[in-house]
């Protein structure tokens, strides 16, 4: 009586832990079927009272571990203690117990929790494991051979199961997932886990459906593109407006949606912009006759062309040829492409080959027993999933070469696999109709706080007090003197769409994301103001020079907004419609060009149009000086390579013959002198213009995907996947 009462005088927690330490104490002495059929262990199901298994890693020992191994290994004998057994492995499982070097064959342990675990050698064969929980558990040589794994949870939040799931596909956004059954395109909410819209397309479709989200409208629209017979349709809204006709028979579209691309009759590739509805003039004959296959990489940037003996990549700024990869190796047998910066990974019967774009040299290779049929990089570009023939996945993690068993239990071959844009989710469909969405589990990415996975922006402020960078995960504000990283953890989601803006005396820091803009004071410390706009595609954005504005165009008009308040103090309307925005770096003037190549120099503080210039066709702008003094254009003109600096004054144009293939330039300072080039193998060429002659060069460490992102205060600042380095002019001479 005194221990009842003594336990009765006791919190909550003290009754979760006398419970837990007693079903430890008295496991030792469960000799019998019998006992264990009586004993708490079989009677109460843990995984409905999680505060007692919180309590059990407190007091459990190596011992305990040991008992609790033998209570599993006795299910084999009786079905009457499944729930003892049960609760004995997701107690293993809350006690960071590693499963290595195990055999749990024939074992019975339904509905229980071996989530986060990492299992080593470890065989399930014909074992009972129903409903049980390996949520974000990592496998490495595990056997699963007929077990009963019905309703049992890999990891997926989602699992939807159709007669023909065809043409995955995620939202840039990553709130939403599409996929086609049935002639009906279905968007699942990723965040309600359920559908959002179903749309049936049997009333104007008649063969093979195509689709994919359009990041250049808001997530709650969808752009389709429907085959009829020789004619390919694009439509708007869910097939609600038609916005051109095609006549071709196969086509495969941008994933930004700025492109399709299709083969004729004579599998020669064509090529058109989706917006103006214009065929693009570059993809030519010699080089795409002959096309099997046509993939285009995730970041839009270039398109593959499967040839019988070769691969051509096509870079999609100016629709040139921008690698080729002979026949090295199977090409006729490729099942899949995915693209990662400048590396491309395809798979043929039996291997996965790791490619370098530029020059087109072997990075990686790994030998398969089966058939691989698709493959995926993460956005980070350090893991690739792959599945062979089967029902089984596999991560690659390509520094360290381990690979990983994702998950099993697909019912039949898994024939597609996709990250997300964000590397947040993955998917997986086999050949029953059943789609599987999971959650990438952290453990797969080992990533300090202070670095990316990626950089996808990064852009130094005025006076070069600051940089930002900015990746999927997470954006980082840095001092440049002291070095010190401030992560921004008042800004939103962030997403390989944002855009950052510093204000010209660093005050402000504009973050651009979809069709909003937020406002950031650096000194404060704070958001201050988040704007919304109707479209965000041709939405641009700049500071006054002396800020005092912030001035926003897009939609055939600019507005002005005061600071500090931020409210609309003026709407300037336009009248063109063709046009290619873009703000000089001091925020005073803008430029655009129509459909006929003139280029107008647009006056924002008086509001008009201040010169009009012809240019040359198919020209590339790659940079401003800081007061739009001059602009400088990539051209190609008899297979050579230029930099043409116009001068906005008085018309005249420059040339540089670049010595090779340029990645980036920008232009060093406002009176146009120095120009800086970014070529091949990581080489920077400094130029005076005035001379045409290279006055400097210098190398990056880096020697593939390097970007001259800007230059301020005399530092040129080059990014390169998850690393930045800043050169100062002056030590450069």
């Amino acid at each position: 009586m005194y221990k009842i009462n003594k336990l009765l005088n006791r919190s909550e927690r003290d009754y979760n832990e006398y419970l837990a330490q007693k079903i430890l104490k008295d496991i030792n002495i469960w000799k019998t079927l019998d006992s264990i059929k009586n004993s708490y262990l079989n009677k109460l199901d843990l995984i409905d009272f999680p505060d007692i298994l919180s309590c059990f890693n407190s007091f459990i020992r190596e011992s305990n571990k040991e008992d609790l191994v033998k209570v599993i290994l006795l299910s084999r004998t009786s079905k009457e203690i499944d729930l003892a057994c049960s609760n004995a492995a997701t107690i293993l499982a809350k006690s960071d117990f590693v499963f290595k070097d195990i055999d749990f064959s024939r074992i019975r342990i339904p509905k229980a929790d071996l989530s986060q675990r990492l299992f080593v050698n470890v065989t399930f064969e014909n074992s009972y494991l129903k409903e049980v929980k390996f949520l974000q558990s990592q496998f490495h040589c595990v056997n699963f051979k007929n077990c009963d794994l019905s309703c049992a949870n890999f990891g997926y939040f989602i699992k939807f199961n159709s007669k023909d799931a065809k043409g995955l596909n995620f939202s840039p956004d990553d709130k939403y997932f599409y996929y086609r059954s049935d002639d009906s395109v279905i968007e699942i909410d990723l965040k309600e886990q359920k559908i959002r819209n179903k749309v049936n397309l049997n009333d104007f479709i008649t063969t093979n459906i195509k689709y994919a989200h359009s990041p250049r409208l808001e997530p709650s629209l969808a752009r389709l593109a429907t085959v009829h017979g020789q004619y390919i349709k694009l439509w708007d809204n869910y097939g609600n407006r038609l916005i051109h006709e095609i006549k071709l028979h196969r086509l495969v579209i941008s994933p930004n949606w700025k492109y399709i691309t299709a083969l004729d009759a004579n599998s020669t590739v064509l090529s058109w912009d989706i917006e103006k509805g214009k065929q693009i003039l570059g993809t030519t004959k010699a080089l795409t006759y002959r096309t099997s296959k046509l993939i285009f990489s995730p970041s839009n940037r270039y398109l593959a062309m499967i040839r019988a003996k070769s691969i051509s990549v096509v870079e999609t700024e100016n629709w040139t040829l921008y690698s080729k990869i002979w026949g090295k190796f199977p090409i006729k047998n490729v099942f899949s492409i995915s693209y990662c910066g400048h590396k491309m990974a395809f798979c043929d019967s039996e291997s996965v080959y790791i490619i370098d774009t530029i020059t087109s040299a072997k990075i990686k290779i790994f030998y398969w027993t089966k058939k691989i049929l698709c493959l995926s990089f993460s956005p980070c570009g350090k893991f690739l999933a792959i599945s062979p023939k089967g029902n089984e996945g596999f991560i690659i993690d390509l520094k360290t070469k381990n690979i990983s068993q994702f998950f099993s239990g697909f019912e039949g071959n898994i024939i597609s696999v996709m990250f997300s844009i964000s590397g947040k989710y993955i998917s997986w469909s086999d050949s029953k109709g059943s789609i599987k969405i999971y959650e990438f589990s952290s453990k797969f990415v080992q990533n300090d706080n202070n670095r990316h996975l990626m950089i996808y922006k990064a852009k130094v402020s005025p006076k070069g007090t600051y940089l930002i960078t900015s990746s999927l995960e997470k954006s980082i504000l840095w001092e440049l003197r002291t070095c010190n990283p401030k992560q921004i953890k008042k800004f939103m989601q962030y997403g390989f769409y944002d855009d950052y803006v510093f204000s010209p005396f660093e005050t402000y820091l504009l973050r651009r994301f979809g069709a909003k803009i937020q406002i950031y004071d650096i000194k404060r410390d704070f958001s201050i103001k988040t704007l919304s706009f109707e479209q965000w595609w041709n939405l641009e954005y700049s500071f006054s020079y002396c800020e005092n504005y912030l001035i926003c165009s897009g939609n055939l008009s600019y507005k002005y907004y005061s600071i500090p308040d931020f409210i609309l103090v003026r709407t300037i309307k336009t009248q063109q419609t063709d046009r290619h925005l873009r703000f000089s770096e001091c925020g005073n003037y803008d430029f655009w060009y129509d459909s006929q190549n003139f280029l107008y120099v647009w006056d924002l503080q008086k509001g008009d149009c201040m010169k009009k210039i012809q240019i040359e066709k198919r020209c590339l702008i790659y940079a401003l000086s800081p007061f739009l003094l001059h602009i400088a254009f990539f051209t190609s003109r008899e297979n050579v390579n230029y930099i043409d600096i116009l001068n906005v004054d008085d018309g005249d144009i420059v040339s540089l013959k670049s010595e090779g293939k340029s990645f980036s330039c920008c232009i060093a300072d406002s009176d146009g002198a120095l120009l800086i080039e970014g070529c091949e193998k990581g080489i920077f060429n400094i130029w005076d213009i005035k001379t045409k002659t290279v006055k400097q060069k210098f190398r990056s460490l880096f020697s593939r995907d390097i970007n001259a992102v800007e230059v301020a205060n005399n530092h040129i600042v080059i990014k390169e996947n998850d690393n930045v380095e800043i050169f100062s002019m002056a030590q450069l001479g």
